[in-house]
C-alpha cells in the first residue's frame, strides 16, 4: 500500500525552536501538522491493523535541510495515522520498523510505502 501527502511538515530545529519559545507554540504546530495530514487521510480508506514496515520518501524543494531534521515528521505522520482510523495503533504491536530515504523535486511531499510483515 501507498500514501502520498503533499506539503511539507515542520522540521525537528523548528519544533525545538517552537517548543523553547513557548511549549503553546509547539503543541500548535504539532496539531496544524496533523489537522493538515487528517485532511488528507480522509482519502484513504483501508485500516492497518497487522504487523508493518513503513518506508518514507521524503521530497523537497531544495537539500538544504538535513535529512535527521526532516524525517522527525515522521511523529506527526504515525500520529495522524492512527487518528485517521488508517493504523489501529503506532505501537510496537503494529510497528515493526521504518526506513528513510530523500529526494530534491519540485512538489514537496511524502510517500509512504506500507509493507505487512
Amino acid at each position: 500500500m501507498t500514501i502520498n501527502l503533499v506539503g511539507e511538515l515542520p522540521t525537528l530545529n523548528q519544533y525545538i525552536n517552537a517548543e523553547r519559545t513557548n511549549r503553546f507554540m509547539a503543541a500548535k504546530m504539532k496539531k496544524d501538522a496533523e489537522k493538515d495530514l487528517l485532511w488528507q487521510l480522509k482519502a484513504y480508506k483501508f485500516r492497518l491493523e497487522g504487523k508493518y514496515r513503513f518506508h518514507f520518501t521524503w521530497y523537497r524543494k531544495n537539500s538544504r535541510t538535513d535529512p535527521d531534521n526532516i524525517c522527525a515528521a515522521r511523529k506527526f505522520v504515525m500520529d495522524s495515522l492512527v487518528k485517521s482510523g488508517v493504523l489501529l495503533d503506532d505501537k510496537w504491536k503494529h510497528v515493526k520498523g521504518f526506513s528513510d530515504e530523500f529526494e530534491v523535486s519540485n512538489d514537496t511531499g511524502i510517500k509512504i510505502e506500507i509493507v505487512e510483515v
